[in-house]
């Protein structure tokens, strides 16, 4: 986890080796940037504060670049650019009418009570992302956390004491999960729009959770 009386930023020397050290490099306090990749001082892991790191980082530049949503998506999702911008679009207010949404598939958790967004896409509004990342306590987020990425994000939101207005991206899936080979990502590519996706899906996927209620396994 992040020391939260701590900027976000990186040692550059770290990096400097016969790559990097010519390549462009700025610091404005809460995040290291080259090129196109930005470095937040946080080990890589999956579910150890990586992703409430970057929603901190994520929502300081909200307000100086005009970002209304902050997401987070897999590494092995195929996500549709133009299905996505129409989902925007057509289904997303702008600040200040976005307060507190949390955007994705939803998933129930027995453990924690509550309803949580797939770690496969989320998306939280930059007001919800701020207060994830720079409004909950390190300490906090450690005692709350069972490391499970996506379930720990959804406590994380569930802890604002305003109400949460969730919204529910299954029945408009604008992305495939999970692609774990470079031929899955171009097939996905090379499908015209429409094709294969939006995918249409039942708002809950009431025939895969069932099954583990009370320790049972029919549907």
């Amino acid at each position: 986890y992040h020391n939260d009386d701590a900027p976000l930023t990186l040692n550059y020397a770290m990096f400097r080796n016969e790559e990097t050290s010519d390549c462009n490099y700025q610091s404005k306090g809460y995040g290291d940037h080259r090129n196109d990749c930005t470095f937040l001082n946080i080990k890589e892991n999956m579910e150890w504060g990586k992703s409430p790191t970057y929603m901190k980082f994520a929502s300081k530049i909200a307000t100086e670049y005009g970002i209304d949503y902050i997401a987070k998506l897999d590494d092995d999702t195929y996500l549709s650019t133009e299905l996505f911008a129409t989902f925007v679009d057509d289904e997303l207010p702008p600040a200040p009418f976005n307060r507190r949404m949390y955007i994705g598939p939803p998933r129930p958790s027995r453990i924690m009570h509550h309803i949580y967004a797939a770690g496969e896409f989320y998306m939280l509004s930059s007001d919800l992302a701020n207060h994830v990342g720079n409004e909950l306590d390190a300490e906090y987020m450690k005692d709350l956390s069972i490391h499970i990425e996506d379930l720990d994000m959804g406590t994380y939101v569930h802890t604002n004491p305003r109400p949460i207005k969730y919204l529910n991206t299954n029945i408009f899936t604008f992305y495939h999960h999970a692609c774990k080979t470079e031929k899955c990502f171009r097939d996905w590519h090379q499908q015209p729009i429409y094709s294969g996706l939006p995918k249409y899906k039942p708002l809950f996927q009431w025939d895969f959770y069932c099954r583990f209620i009370n320790g049972k396994t029919s549907k």
